[in-house]
Parts: structure tokens; sequence; C-alpha cells
């Protein structure tokens, strides 16, 4: 399963409050767990421990909302059941949301995020669990099933428009879950923190954030100081089906494989389901293309490796 541990750290430098606080002064309050098949951390400032507790609490409720609605792990979520039917009647907001964002995205970026890959990321993961590569007319089958544009939205139902059809939400999932925590923290009052649910969401301080150095795990590339916006991570050193091909859990929807020549890219936007997207769109685009499609959605390319 993929994980997205891009990103080694993420550190505050805290000041003095003012006056009108010294009767109340804020503390930092951190609360870690398990979401999306990785490791998740929460980090806020609050006045109180009751007020972190809540706002802490509100916070990992609505992960656990994402992964209801989007989790291809989990038999009883929407869109597992999606892709079991073809078809969800009255989608859930996060699942109408993250489809809604995908087919944007995808149409955007003239298919490279295509969501509807999943019956091509299941054949090449199956076969990598047996230790095989699928044979071309395989992979040519599968590539038969990806249009995005075969993906039917509307509020009261989400289908598809051809049988065999499944699609994937992984590549903007935990930035939407980003967007999703930090609106909960801010309905309990919580002016400054810092969210990682695989991307980051940053808020009310100058957090820092190290990227990690794909091609060495000991080391990270550069620091990038995140205040008020998101920041999301997309490379080919996590989920690998073969490494001596090159093949990962990225692919290039137009080739049936992986690409080529970039191994990490690192996005940051106004929205964590923007710079989610992108990043994953970005590491398919061609590289003269890839300013562009970011300028269209306002996001800046922080980092190529």
């Amino acid at each position: 399963m993929m994980t997205r541990r891009h990103l080694l750290f993420g550190g505050i430098g805290l000041c003095c409050a003012g006056a009108a606080r010294l009767f109340e002064p804020e503390r930092r309050f951190s609360r870690a767990g398990i979401a999306f098949g990785t490791t998740v951390r929460l980090t806020l400032v609050a006045a109180s421990e009751a007020r972190a507790e809540a706002a802490l609490d509100a916070g990992f409720e609505a992960m656990r909302a994402v992964e209801r609605a989007a989790s291809l792990f989990d038999p009883a979520s929407e869109l597992a059941l999606l892709n079991r039917d073809g078809r969800i009647e009255r989608p859930s907001a996060d699942l109408a949301r993250l489809v809604e964002a995908a087919v944007t995205m995808a149409e955007a970026s003239g298919g490279a995020f295509d969501p509807s890959v999943q019956p091509l990321w299941r054949l090449k993961a199956d076969a990598a669990a047996t230790g095989t590569a699928p044979e071309a007319a395989r992979i040519a089958a599968a590539r038969a099933l990806v249009d995005w544009r075969a993906i039917e939205v509307a509020p009261e139902r989400i289908g598809f428009a051809r049988p065999g059809m499944a699609i994937t939400l992984n590549g903007i999932a935990q930035g939407h879950a980003a967007d999703r925590v930090m609106a909960a923290l801010a309905a309990h009052g919580i002016e400054a923190a810092l969210v990682d649910t695989g991307e980051f969401g940053g808020r009310g301080r100058p957090w820092r954030i190290g990227l990690r150095d794909p091609a060495d795990h000991g080391r990270h590339l550069d620091n990038v100081t995140l205040e008020d916006g998101f920041l999301a991570t997309s490379a080919d050193d996590e989920t690998v089906f073969d490494r001596a091909a090159g093949e990962h859990h990225i692919i290039d929807p137009a080739t049936g494989h992986s690409p080529r020549g970039v191994h990490q890219i690192s996005v940051m936007a106004a929205s964590g389901l923007i710079a989610d997207g992108l990043s994953t769109a970005l590491m398919v685009v061609p590289a003269p293309a890839r300013q562009r499609l970011a300028q269209r959605f306002g996001a800046t390319i922080v980092s190529v490796a």
C-alpha cells in the first residue's frame, strides 16, 4: 500500500503570545495515529488541554470520514462499493468532492492524472505480489478501461459508463483529508496547527518541513516553511512493483507504465486536495508543461528531484 513519508519533520518556533494571553498561555499539543495506511499526526497550539483534545478528536474524525468515503482497502467504504457495483447512489459529500476534483484534475492535465487507472494499478500490484510482470495483452485490456471521461458524476449518483471500470482516489484523498482536518480544527477555535495526513497543512505559525531525498532516506533535500497553506509530495520510491523495470504506483495512463525522468515532486497550494492532485499529475506530464499546470491552480512547485 502506498505511504507518503517524504517529509522528514515539522518544527515550530513559538514566540510570546502577548499581554492579552498572559493568564491563559498557549501550549502545544500533539496526537499521532494510523490513517490511510500510514502514521498521521496533528499538532496544534491551544490555551487549554480541554480545547485541544476536543479539536484533536474532531480532526481525527474528519480523517476517518475521508477513509470511509475513499479507502480502497476497506470493503465497506463508499469507493469500494462504487468499484464493485459500478455506481453508488447518494454519495457522501466527501466522495462527491473527491470524484469531482479528480475529474477536474484529469481534464486540466490532459488525462495525465486519471483516477480510472485502478484496473492497471491492481493488475501490476497483483503481478508484483507473485514476483511476475503482467503480460502485454493484460496491460492492453486494463488500459482499455482507463478513461476519466467515462466517470459520471451527479449530485445524487456517481457511476461508470462501461463495465469493469474502477477508480482510485489515492492521489488526492490525503490532501483532501488535510483540508477537512484544518477546517475541523478552525471550527474549534484553533488558529495555529500543523496537520500531517501524509500531506501537510500549516496555519498560524511558520512550520518548518524537511523534504526527504528519495534516493537516500537518511538525508533531506531542502526545508520548506509552511505558514498558511498545504504541501504535498509524490515520489517513485514507496510502492514499487518492479524496481528493475522502474514500475511503481504512479502510472502514466497513456502508456500503462510508470513515468521516467523524475523521482519526486513537491507542490505547495492553498488547498491540500489541489497540492496532492498536482504532485501526482506533475510526475506524469512532460517537464515543459509542469509550470503551466501548476499556475493554472495557483500552486507552486517547490522541489523536483
